[in-house]
């Protein structure tokens, strides 16, 4: 059986271990909610670059349809000359035509590419938009998940810190000022007496020592961790 202070130490530990998962509980949802508003960011910042590069390519494919119009209405109107006979300059006609030919050729090649690379793009954009679309759902689902939860957690935590502070109470000052040193370094206060060793760093306590805990004489801490040792009752 172990003594009524180990019963209130572990009462009190707890309490606060209820208290840290709830603050662990509380920090991860408001992370989920800060990463689900941080994806949402970058993935709206990916639709400008993609925006603007798209916008450049259907100025660029505009300026060459019109330079593409205009050698092929002087191809229609050289060839006109030619094949009615009224060309000043024959040989001239003739060169001139086949220079516009072979540049409207390139324009055209060079339309074709350009409008696979638009339609990469687009392509591109469709999916960059579907990606903030979703992100931006993710992001409400999270904020949602948050506002139901964030009530709850905060009667929870307040429930388990009135607890911590009425098992405080309980404890001697004497016990309470090694809890809180064991606290402050952040370990474990209390550990449990298993096959006669402590439970957390496996160290055998005296047979006496042993005896007093599993009567509930004494409260003993472990020579080796300084932890409150205590025995489950069979």
């Amino acid at each position: 059986m172990s003594t009524p202070h180990i019963e209130t130490l572990k009462a009190l530990w707890d309490a606060e271990s209820s208290h840290i998962g709830l603050i662990a509980t509380r920090t991860a949802m408001l992370r989920g909610v800060q990463t689900a508003r941080s994806h949402q960011n970058e993935a709206n910042s990916s639709l400008a670059p993609i925006s603007s590069k798209l916008a450049e390519q259907h100025g660029h494919a505009k300026a060459l349809q019109r330079r593409l119009d205009q050698y092929t209405r002087t191809v229609k109107t050289t060839r006109d000359l030619i094949d009615s006979g009224r060309a000043p300059d024959f040989q001239m006609a003739v060169r001139q035509l086949q220079q516009c030919e072979q540049i409207v050729d390139e324009l055209e090649t060079e339309l074709l590419e350009l409008f696979e690379s638009i339609e990469a793009s687009e392509a591109s954009l469709n999916t960059a938009q579907q990606c903030a679309s979703e992100a931006g759902e993710a992001r409400k689902r999270a904020e949602q998940r948050a506002s139901d939860q964030m009530t709850p957690l905060s009667t929870q935590l307040d429930a388990a810190s009135e607890q911590i502070s009425l098992r405080r109470q309980d404890v001697p000052l004497d016990l309470l000022e090694w809890y809180d040193r064991l606290r402050a370094d952040e370990r474990v206060p209390i550990s449990e007496i298993r096959e006669q060793a402590c439970s957390a760093c496996r160290i055998q306590p005296p047979n006496q020592m042993l005896r007093e805990i599993r009567n509930g004489k004494r409260v003993h801490r472990c020579r080796n961790c300084s932890r409150f040792l205590w025995i489950r009752n069979d």
